[in-house]
This record gives C-alpha cells, sequence and structure tokens, in this order.
C-alpha cells in the first residue's frame, strides 16, 4: 500500500508541477480519472493550480477514492511524505491536499517557468488529464 501511495503522490505532483509551470491565467484545473489497473489506485483526482502576478502561487489537489480505507491510507501517506507546510484535510472519502508553489521548490521539484500553457496542456491531456 506505501507503494502504491508514493507512486500515486509522485504521479499527482509532477501533474501539478507541470501545471504550475503554464505561469498563464489565474487557474488552471486538470482531471482525470484514476484506476487500479493504470495507476495503482480508483480515485478521481482535480488538480487546480492559483496564478498571482502570473505565476504559480497556490496548488490544490483533491482525491476522491471509492474505498474508505484507501482514503484513509493515502490521507496519513501523504502527511508523512509530503513537505511541511502542506495541508493534507479528509473528509471521508475524498483527501484534499493544499501548498504553496514555494514548498514544491523548497521539496527540490522542479519548478522551472519555461514551459508555456500550451505546452503543459497538451502535455497533461498526453497524461490522460482533461485540462480547463
Amino acid at each position: 500500500m506505501k507503494k502504491t501511495i508514493k507512486i500515486s503522490v509522485l504521479l499527482a505532483l509532477m501533474a501539478a508541477v507541470l501545471i504550475s509551470l503554464s505561469g498563464c491565467g489565474n487557474t488552471l484545473t486538470a482531471t482525470k480519472t484514476m484506476t487500479q489497473d493504470t495507476d495503482g489506485v480508483d480515485a478521481n483526482v482535480t488538480l487546480e493550480v492559483t496564478f498571482k502576478n502570473d505565476k504559480a502561487d497556490q496548488v490544490k489537489m483533491t482525491y476522491d477514492f471509492n474505498d474508505q480505507s484507501v482514503a484513509d491510507n493515502m490521507g496519513n501517506g501523504l502527511k508523512s511524505v509530503l513537505p511541511e507546510g502542506t495541508t493534507v484535510n479528509q473528509n471521508g472519502k475524498t483527501v484534499t491536499v493544499s501548498l504553496k508553489y514555494s514548498d514544491m521548490k523548497d521539496a527540490g521539484l522542479d519548478t522551472s517557468e519555461a514551459s508555456s500553457k500550451a505546452d503543459v496542456t497538451k502535455s497533461l491531456k498526453d497524461e490522460g488529464f482533461t485540462v480547463k
């Protein structure tokens, strides 16, 4: 289960990093239905990045799990692997993670802003996300 949590967290964080690289507009939202077969867990994921002065400011990830025990394990697992300053809230089968863009940088994640919104959108679509 820990491996599944780590894989899911890494996939979501990579997607959040890609979204946060766009730097355009006020909010960018991406959604994906994760499945046990392809992602190691059954859940609907929504990634939302807000921008301030055309730079990523906040990243919010919402997981809606099909199974309560998976949600409980993921909520607890996320708290242990994400950087300090990250907020992890759980309400039933829904786990929401909020962190500042600067926290992602402090965690050693790539925060280059060289990618355009169009490039990020295409990349996320290629990974199965629906981007708005």
